[in-house]
């Protein structure tokens, strides 16, 4: 695994050991694999994080308490996490992402109700049944006192930082040639075991792992069927989790055309300004380039020409602003979509790059757009959960008259099956009723014919 530093604003944090540091953001955001789009930290493993917690009555509980409630109590998962923090996987999942990023992490899944549906569960961590079928399958087996590792230990071993085992090996005695012909003749070649490489730890944790996920797993000892959810409930389901996906990939984003106006005009200020500080500094150099208005240049060519042009882009930093600027235009140009922690490391890589400059004007154009866009952002992500907060609200209303109309419906199945039983129980008192009067009339008919004869 490979070292990784933390730099914080002023100081660098170096480790002898391997140290990871985790997301722990309210809303992670995949921007590439491993890694979150807004701390740019490593995201933690969050399957690995459910089959940890999955079984565990007060995290199920917890679940339970989330799906009925919209507003929930500060505090609630670290009080929960805390309370069952002495159990040996719990204690191996703080210590491996530390309590704020599996307090997010359980906080992800609580929202989505990972814990309280197998099947949102399933859609969340594709292949989960196949994992938690073999688990149970393996728990199920004799335990064997050997040196192998379970399977949540075999999960973790892949992000956790391993440590090379100081131990020497036991020297095993050779042995004398009258037992090797011995043993020979007591194997045949088919039992011969197969030469097994040693492997490091790391590597013998991710080879299971993808044994885990890839191979099937064995099924006729224990023959289970997966739950089949009802059609419309299944549909109802993928679109709730499709819409969250959608959700979380546009957020803090803002609308495409509003990107590439505000980068167009971004790329604007910064050709207007490198005009001016050439105009001011470089005049000399403008005119043996042709270069007599802002038009002429355009920002990628400033950002090249400028170690050329002047010394006050000599050090390593600058010359790294100039590279970052000129994602800039290349965003412009190409228009992918960004997030808003990119557009905000553009809007101070510009910040930078107009005090480097010294014009104070522009300077100031750029701070009055990052207020105003970061203001506008802002807005716009407290609207996004304004809507999601009446949106739960007004689900848990839909979902309290369900009860009732569900209760309402019930109390009418029984009314109706006390109705069919009183009639039933009319039917047989009418028809014995009407037996007893014929009973009446037969014995008065052999009473009279008993007197003819």
């Amino acid at each position: 695994m490979a070292l990784c530093t933390y730099k914080t604003d002023s100081i660098d944090a170096c480790y002898e050991d391997v140290v990871e540091y985790y997301c722990s953001c309210v809303t992670m955001v995949y921007n590439y694999p491993s890694r979150c789009g807004i701390c740019d930290r490593l995201c933690p493993d969050e399957k690995a994080i459910y089959l940890a917690l999955r079984d565990i009555e007060a995290i199920r509980e917890l679940g339970r308490k989330w799906a009925k409630k919209t507003k929930h109590q500060p505090g609630t998962i670290k009080r929960a996490l805390a309370s069952i923090e002495d159990r040996p996987d719990v204690k191996a999942l703080v210590d491996q992402y530390g309590m704020d990023s599996l307090q997010s992490v359980v906080r992800r899944l609580l929202k989505d109700r990972s814990f309280t549906s197998d099947s949102i569960a399933e859609q969340r961590f594709p292949g989960l049944t196949a994992v938690i079928v073999h688990a149970e399958a393996m728990s199920t087996e004799p335990a064997e006192s050997t040196s192998e590792k379970t399977d949540w230990e075999l999960l973790v071993a892949v992000e956790a930082p391993v440590k090379a085992s100081e131990e020497e090996p036991e020297e095993i005695p050779a042995k004398t040639a009258e037992e090797e012909p011995e043993e020979a003749t007591a194997k045949s070649p088919e039992e011969e075991p197969e030469e097994v490489t040693a492997k490091s730890p790391e590597e013998e944790g991710i080879e299971n792992q993808r044994w885990l996920e890839k191979e099937p797993c064995p099924t006729e000892p224990y023959p289970t069927e997966a739950y089949e959810a009802p059609a419309e409930t299944k549909a109802l389901e993928e679109e709730a989790c499709g819409d969250r996906v959608q959700e979380e990939q546009k957020i803090g984003c803002l609308p495409m055309g509003s990107q590439h106006n505000l980068l167009v005009h971004l790329q604007e200020v910064l050709e207007t300004a490198c005009f001016a500080y050439g105009q001011k500094t470089l005049p000399t150099q403008l005119r043996k380039r042709g270069w007599d208005c802002v038009e002429a240049v355009a920002l990628r060519t400033w950002m090249n020409e400028f170690p050329t042009m002047t010394e006050a882009f000599d050090t390593i930093h600058r010359r790294e602003l100039l590279e970052s600027v000129v994602a800039i235009q290349d965003i412009a140009v190409n228009r992918p979509r960004i997030d808003w922690p990119r557009m905000n490391k553009l809007l101070d890589d510009a910040l930078d790059l107009t005090e480097v400059l010294n014009v104070k004007e522009y300077s100031d154009i750029v701070k009055k757009v990052r207020i105003d866009i970061g203001k506008a952002v802002e807005g716009l992500n407290c609207k996004k959960q304004e809507a999601e907060d009446q949106q739960e609200e007004k689900l848990q209303r839909i979902a309290e008259e369900r009860r009732k109309l569900d209760k309402c419906e019930v109390e009418v199945r029984k009314y109706k099956e006390n109705r069919v039983k009183d009639h039933w129980k009319w039917a047989e008192s009418e028809v014995e009723g009407k037996l007893e009067e014929t009973r009446k009339t037969l014995k008065t008919a052999r009473f009279f014919i008993k007197l003819v004869d």
